[in-house]
């Protein structure tokens, strides 16, 4: 069982696996530009010139787990980021499924 107020660091992978999310209606709404989007871009896709051993820190994303669903988590923070890097993946798998 997590500890209240524990740190955790994780993968994309282990972040998205196996769960949904909600953002709760008093979040704003999905505002990142293109100069946000370009930024999270070029991080990613410099990734592979860090080396095995690098381990990137793409941001803090707070969410909570649904005490009425365990995989259902309400994001408190990091919205703009997660939607960003689900719709980054999203555009990747779309690019091998049609072969572009």
């Amino acid at each position: 069982m997590e500890k209240k107020n524990e740190h955790n660091l994780i993968t994309i992978k282990n972040l998205l696996d196996g769960k949904r999310f909600v953002i709760p209606k008093y979040q704003r709404g999905y505002s990142w530009g293109e100069k946000e989007r370009k930024d999270l871009f070029e991080d990613v896709k410099n990734i592979p010139k860090m080396g095995d051993d690098y381990t990137h820190f793409t941001g803090t994303i707070i969410a909570l787990k649904k005490k009425t669903d365990e995989k259902i988590y309400e994001i408190v923070d990091g919205q703009q980021r997660l939607t960003s890097i689900i719709l980054l993946l999203h555009a990747i798998e779309r690019s091998f499924v049609s072969g572009i």
